[in-house]
């Protein structure tokens, strides 16, 4: 899952995905340069029980109000 986030909502994002996630780990974080507010969080999540990716997008939305939400979803087996 990639988030584009304004630089001081990392932690609101961290305090959601705890909540919602059964495993969130940070895998990438950027910024396209060093005057750019914006940062491209890269998350590999696995969702608690019950929690469906459109309901997380949906608290994203209203919690960080990201300015985009990349989402890749598959199985944790693949190889590659």
């Amino acid at each position: 899952m990639k988030i584009q986030v304004s630089n001081g909502q990392r932690e609101k994002l961290a305090q959601l995905m705890s909540s919602m996630c059964k495993r969130a780990s940070i895998v990438s974080v950027s910024r396209r340069n060093a005057s750019d507010d914006l940062e491209d969080v890269i998350y590999e999540v696995e969702l608690k029980r019950g929690v469906h990716y459109k309901e997380l997008i949906d608290n994203l939305s209203t919690t960080v109000s990201p300015q985009s939400v990349n989402l890749l979803v598959g199985e944790s087996n693949v190889n590659a």
